[in-house]
């Protein structure tokens, strides 16, 4: 494997790590502001860019610019679930990095805010590689490359057309799912 056309294993881990951004399933945030939460790396991001990415992941979208002042506990307990993945989500695009590691990051989202995010993502991942852990077939079926794994091993690579035709346990995932076929 390579990246950025060097044998991954030339590379030193941490010039890995300054190239991608994670997003854990239960995103924790950082305290503060909606501001600092966004603005984590402290680059004195403008607010029309933190604004952008709110909207952008669908996240206090009726609440005007005085949100970026809004208060953010430690532990997150005044943000929902859904709240705290797409500001970590927000928070990960704006840290401009070629690679985005998400894990599971619409589980706590309901069906049409879950698509509206995966649409974004499918959008950013033009210019950005997208590695995403997720259940919902529906979410990643348009992505270039889907991986499917079994207990921890890979069980067939391909598209999601691909898929349907060579692998069984997608196809029985897709049924399940009522994912299109």
């Amino acid at each position: 494997m390579r990246v950025r056309g060097v044998p991954a294993s030339n590379v030193p881990l941490g010039d890995h790590r300054a190239h991608m951004a994670w997003v854990p399933q239960n995103s924790p945030p950082v305290g503060g502001t909606v501001r600092d939460n966004l603005d984590i790396e402290q680059r004195g991001l403008p607010d029309d860019a933190l604004l952008q990415a709110l909207g952008d992941v669908g996240l206090f979208d009726s609440m005007g610019g005085d949100v970026l002042d809004r208060p953010v506990a430690v532990s997150g307990s005044n943000l929902s679930g859904g709240e705290r993945q797409r500001l970590g989500v927000a928070r990960a695009l704006l840290s401009d990095r070629g690679m985005l590691l998400l894990d599971e990051p619409t589980s706590s989202l309901d069906a049409i805010s879950a698509e509206g995010l995966s649409a974004l993502l499918r959008e950013r991942a033009g210019s950005k590689t997208i590695v995403m852990a997720c259940h919902r077939l529906a979410e990643v079926r348009a992505f270039g490359k889907i991986i499917l794994m079994e207990h921890g091993r890979i069980v067939d690579v391909g598209t999601h057309d691909e898929l349907l035709d060579k692998c069984n346990l997608y196809r029985t995932l897709a049924a399940q799912q009522h994912a299109p076929t």
